[in-house]
């Protein structure tokens, strides 16, 4: 059995850091090793929680899941072990130690199972002692689909004829399971007009071999959406579609969407419409994006609460257009987004847009308000992060960002990036943010780096040439070799696949 220890310590470092990092959780302390607290629970054995009353979350970005239980008075503490099942020949420990409060954190992957063991343990001080039993919880990430669509199939045709069921609660990890529709591996596939779901949450995925979509609506092709939604595994051609993005929120809400003040009951702005459940592209390679991967409704304001991007190749040809379009609504409104993860990317451009942002917003003041109130934005209210990407000409002439909010509210990490020809990093990352930038390399072959982006890294040539010809998606990494050189790649900088 393989087998990976961490120290409490070092458990709630790792905690501590992903509060900052990746904006989740923490390490929690209950208390009972706190000299100044006094339990009445004295010469006891403790027992250790039952199943039911374990939790298992995952982050947003899915890569760890998050398990806590209820304060158990007169425990010293913990012992716990999580271990992968999924090659049931070689079994995996990937966390053990004891824990002195009632959560942690272990790596979480998709298509794994997970097995968890908790015992509770007796506070010495006081005379308890050790659980007798522990407690087994087994958890999996694999998907069941709902469906297997059949390779050959228009995914526009079939939805509309398609009622998607509603989405139950996971009895585990008490979240919302999505209805998951799987694509079969190797399959081809069309979409020749709008795919809406309504307001459900969808899985659109394939195996690790991927599939392929190929959009023929010239103005319609993409995905509308009212709840949260993933794509995973898929290869995705919108050479031949010029929709307003990839992934539209819906012009026409249902009525059981909620609003963003049902969640953020202190926002100053209300009668957004909220998607609080996430919203992932993971693992996908995607050509000839012409618009936004992600946008707002032209006709109705909606609030998001997270956003991830990870493990992409995303190659536009994007002249005219945002990146993540969150500008106009035509309801006098604004629409925003409140987490956002880039992470392990190759995204870059074909086209020198210097029409559009790469990420915009429609009020900057509007979208601290959809969380809050603009008298007291506490910090943590925005929390975004860019991370092990490597981008290219989004966009070289025009600015990162637009209409974002310039204020401490906004937590903005940007580490171990290749940003070349980027404009105006500024204008994404400003001033009074609480920002972190650390171990990015920046470079100008269109325009030289400006003295205000160069605060964010290090100007130098990463030795890459921006692609100038569209993916090949028949080719792994779609052809592409995109390996840095010199210190750049010593550094770790950029989309990790280029560093292997």
């Amino acid at each position: 059995m393989k087998m990976k220890q961490l120290t409490t310590r070092k458990l709630c470092s790792m905690a501590i850091i992903a509060c900052g990092v990746l904006f989740f959780g923490s390490c929690a302390q209950d208390g009972f090793d706190d000299e100044s607290f006094e339990t009445s629970v004295r010469n006891t054995q403790v027992e250790t929680p039952t199943a039911d009353k374990i939790t298992i979350k995952q982050n947003t970005s899915g890569t760890e899941q998050i398990i806590s239980w209820p304060v158990v008075l007169g425990a010293g503490g913990f012992e716990c072990k999580v271990v992968d099942e999924s090659d049931a020949t070689n079994p995996e420990v990937i966390f053990e130690g004891v824990v002195d409060g009632c959560s942690f954190r272990a790596k979480r992957e998709d298509d794994s199972n997970y097995r968890i063991y908790i015992r509770a343990l007796g506070n010495k001080k006081y005379n308890n002692t050790d659980a007798t039993t522990t407690t087994e919880v087994a958890y999996s990430t694999i998907v069941k689909p709902y469906k297997v669509i059949p390779s050959g199939t228009d995914l526009a045709t079939f939805f509309k004829e398609e009622q998607v069921p509603e989405n139950t609660i996971d009895e585990t990890t008490k979240e919302l399971v999505a209805i998951a529709y799987n694509l079969e591996a190797g399959g081809t596939y069309t979409m020749s007009d709008t795919v809406s779901f309504g307001n459900r949450k969808v899985l659109l995925y394939s195996t690790k071999a991927g599939a392929d979509i190929k959009l023929t609506g010239e103005k319609n092709a993409h995905f509308q959406i009212q709840n949260g939604f993933t794509l995973r595994n898929l290869r995705i051609d919108c050479a031949e579609s010029s929709a307003l993005g990839l992934i539209n929120c819906s012009d026409t809400p249902d009525e059981s969407v909620p609003f963003n003040e049902s969640l953020f009951t202190s926002a100053a702005t209300k009668g957004d419409y909220l998607i609080a459940e996430p919203i992932e592209v993971k693992n996908c390679m995607i050509k000839d994006l012409k618009k936004a991967l992600i946008a707002s409704s032209e006709k109705s304001a909606w609030c998001l609460l997270t956003l991830t991007i990870m493990n992409n190749i995303i190659q536009m040809d994007n002249e005219k257009d945002y990146f993540l379009n969150f500008y106009g609504t035509g309801s006098g409104k604004s629409s925003a987004f409140k987490e956002l993860l880039i992470q392990n990317n190759t995204i870059y451009n074909l086209q020198e847009n210097s029409s559009q942002f790469a990420i915009r917003f429609g009020n900057a003041s509007n979208a601290i308000k959809l969380f809050g109130s603009n008298s007291n934005p506490e910090v943590g209210r925005f929390k975004w992060r860019i991370s092990n990407n490597t981008i290219m000409r989004v966009f070289a002439g025009k600015a990162f960002g637009n209409n974002l909010p310039n204020n401490a509210c906004v937590i903005n990490i940007i580490t171990d990036n290749i940003l070349i020809d980027d404009l105006q990093i500024e204008k994404y990352a400003l001033g009074n943010q609480t920002k972190t930038a650390y171990n990015n390399y920046l470079f100008g072959i269109i325009s030289n780096v400006s003295a205000s982006d160069a605060k964010f890294g290090t100007v130098m040539d990463p030795g890459i040439v921006p692609p100038t010809t569209s993916l090949d998606l028949t080719q792994k990494n779609g052809g592409l070799n995109l390996t840095p050189s010199g210190e750049v790649f010593t550094s770790g900088a950029g989309d990790p696949r280029w560093l292997k």
